[in-house]
């Protein structure tokens, strides 16, 4: 199963390439991408940072909430 054809090319081992050819290709991928400017960048790390917190006052009130009724099933 491993030899067969997918379309019209032939299943072949791909060929290494050297460290430099790789540092080479990953600088010029770097260049195509579209960083945010330091305004976009401090807004989406507010709006993470409060994402985060809402979501762990969420889950620390669920962990308050569930434990004390399990701590007033077995202490009955």
């Amino acid at each position: 199963m491993r030899d067969m054809k997918r379309g019209s090319e032939e299943a072949r081992p791909r060929q290494r390439t050297s460290p430099r050819q790789f540092l080479r290709e990953v600088r010029g991928e770097l260049r195509k991408v579209a960083w945010p400017s330091r305004k976009e960048l401090i807004s989406y790390s507010i709006v993470v940072l409060v994402s985060v917190s809402l979501v762990t006052l969420y889950i620390t009130a669920l962990d308050q909430v569930f434990g004390s009724l399990i701590l007033r099933i077995f202490s009955s």
